[in-house]
C-alpha cells in the first residue's frame, strides 16, 4: 500500500517498540483506518498463526463501515483471496492460520464485556475508540500479548483511532501528549520528551494530511457548521460540545 507520510511515521513509532499504546487520528478523511487495518492485514500475513481483533462498539458499525475498509485493503494489498470471512464467527481467516477477529463491545449489552475477557490476542485495534467506555481498554491490556508474541517477538500492542472527543481517550492520549510543545522542541528534545510519555504515543492527522483526499472532497468539508469544522477538519479537541449535533 502506499502510505502517506503521516502514515509513515505512525508505522515506524509501531516499529520502535518504544509504545504500547498508539493513537493515531483526530479528524475525518486522515486515514487512520486504512493504516490501522493495513498494519493488522500485513501482520497477518508475514506471521503463521497470529490473532489480532477489530474492536468497535457495535456489530452493525463493523459490518457497515469496518468491513468494507478491511476490503479495499485486501485489494491494495495483495490478494484479496488471502483470506475469507466467516459471517458465523465474523472472523477473518488466513490461509496461513492467522485470524483476524471483528469485536463489538458495547457496555450497555455486554457490561461486563463478556467477548473480550475470553481471548487470548496478539494484538488490537479500537477502531472510534472515543465511542466506547474506558473499561474497554483497560480488558483490551489483559487480553493482547497472549498468541504468539514470544514465538514471533511481537511486542503487546493496542491501536486507536478516533475523532476528538471529551472523553477519556482525550485524557488517556491528547492532554498526555502535548503535540503543541513537540513541534517546538529540537530534534533530540523532541525525542527525550516523546519517550517520557511512553508507553502512550500520539500522532494527529487530519484531513490535509491524506494526499488522496480529491481537492472537491477537502472543499465540501468547509461546508460544515463551524464547531464541527473545529472538531473533524482541524481537530480541536477543546471544540464547545453542541446538544444534539447530528455528526
Amino acid at each position: 500500500m502506499g502510505l502517506s507520510v503521516k502514515q509513515k511515521k505512525f508505522i515506524k513509532a509501531i516499529q520502535s517498540k518504544d509504545y504500547r499504546y498508539l493513537y493515531y487520528g483526530g479528524g475525518v478523511g486522515g486515514g487512520k483506518s486504512i493504516v490501522v487495518i493495513g498494519f493488522l492485514d500485513e501482520l497477518c500475513q508475514n506471521y503463521p498463526g497470529v490473532r489480532v481483533a477489530i474492536i468497535r462498539k457495535t456489530l452493525s458499525t463493523l459490518r457497515r463501515n469496518t468491513i468494507p475498509s478491511i476490503n479495499k485493503i485486501l485489494e491494495l494489498n495483495g490478494d484479496p483471496m488471502r483470506c475469507k470471512l466467516s459471517k458465523t464467527e465474523w472472523t477473518y481467516n488466513y490461509k496461513n492460520g492467522s485470524q483476524m477477529l471483528l469485536v463489538d463491545a458495547d457496555i450497555s449489552v455486554d457490561p461486563i464485556l463478556n467477548k473480550l475477557r475470553g481471548l487470548e490476542l496478539t494484538l488490537a485495534v479500537m477502531e472510534e475508540a472515543n465511542e466506547m467506555d474506558e473499561s474497554v481498554f483497560s480488558a483490551l491490556i489483559t487480553r493482547v500479548g497472549r498468541w504468539k508474541n514470544q514465538e514471533f517477538g511481537i511486542p503487546n500492542l493496542v491501536l486507536f483511532t478516533s475523532n476528538p472527543d471529551q472523553n477519556w481517550v482525550k485524557t488517556r492520549f491528547y492532554d498526555l501528549y502535548d503535540h503543541n510543545l513537540l513541534e517546538t522542541l529540537p530534534k533530540q528534545e523532541e525525542e527525550t520528551y516523546r519517550l517520557e510519555r511512553a508507553p502512550y504515543y500520539f500522532l494527529k492527522a487530519l484531513p490535509t494530511d491524506n494526499p488522496y483526499n480529491s481537492k472537491e472532497y477537502l472543499e465540501s468539508l468547509g461546508d460544515l457548521p463551524p464547531p464541527e469544522y473545529e472538531r473533524y477538519v482541524k481537530g480541536n479537541w477543546d471544540y464547545a460540545t453542541i446538544e444534539n449535533q447530528l455528526i
